[in-house]
């Protein structure tokens, strides 16, 4: 590591490349107790608007009320079953680049066909909760410690489908509020202002950890260096020595 190394304004990359594989590693690392951390919040919140659903509808719709959670329940299993496995499998593949990249592309394309299905799959009395996805939006990228421009460009996919479907004159969008569209786009553009303002701090306080390494490491070259020369002084004379007896 020397002066040349830099980080890119837009993209947030590492130049060298051997330094952004580090970078990536380490982000890796950590993905598995997030993940449990997001997942066990996930399952609070839907325990607790099944129970408020479960007491709105009384005792004669309850079946009907448990039955329109039941998709958003094999949704979010489906989810985190894909995302540990993901996961596992970088974790088993440390020190690849390519792992690591692979796993932030499944994992956003987890998140955002998890975010389709969620918006597809509303209906009126669950309209509102495509504030979760909005949710999604904003903090997938930050929280898995995704890099902003691959967690930002995959997560607009629910966007594009979204625009999409009303284009082509689909009849589940209806469903959802007027402001919706709004309320997603901008959900998605903080999500990735957050992401990228994060993900820049955090670069720059790896670089100067990786600087402090390498100062740290300086000196003690300098000094066993400083020991050869002292060794190969003190062996002159002796070989000077040996030189004149022969």
């Amino acid at each position: 590591m020397d002066a040349s190394t830099r980080i890119h304004p837009l993209f947030l990359i590492f130049q060298p490349q051997g330094l952004e594989a580090r970078f990536v590693k380490e982000a890796s690392k950590d993905r598995w107790h997030v993940l449990i951390a997001i997942f066990c919040f996930d399952l609070l919140t839907y325990t607790i608007r099944l129970g408020g659903r479960m007491v709105a509808a009384g005792p004669g719709a309850l079946p009907a009320a448990v039955a329109a959670m039941i998709p958003q329940l094999l949704n979010m299993v489906a989810l985190y079953t894909v995302l540990s496995f993901v996961n596992w499998r970088s974790r088993k593949s440390a020190g690849k680049p390519w792992a690591a990249l692979q796993e932030e592309v499944l994992l956003s394309l987890a998140v955002a066909g998890a975010i389709c299905s969620m918006l597809f799959n509303l209906g009126k009395e669950s309209a509102k909760d495509y504030t979760f996805a909005c949710f999604f939006l904003i903090c997938t990228a930050l929280l898995l410690r995704l890099r902003w421009v691959i967690g930002t460009g995959i997560l607009s996919l629910p966007l594009l489908v979204l625009y999409g479907a009303r284009l082509g004159g689909a009849a589940w969008p209806s469903v959802l509020p007027a402001d919706a569209d709004v309320h997603l786009t901008v959900a998605w553009a903080t999500g990735a202002l957050l992401s990228y303002m994060i993900e820049s701090q955090k670069r720059q306080m790896f670089l100067a950890a990786e600087l402090a390494k390498t100062a740290v490491k300086e000196p003690s070259s300098e000094s066993r260096l400083l020991k050869d020369q002292q060794y190969k002084s003190a062996n002159i004379p002796l070989c000077q020595r040996q030189i004149v007896l022969t």
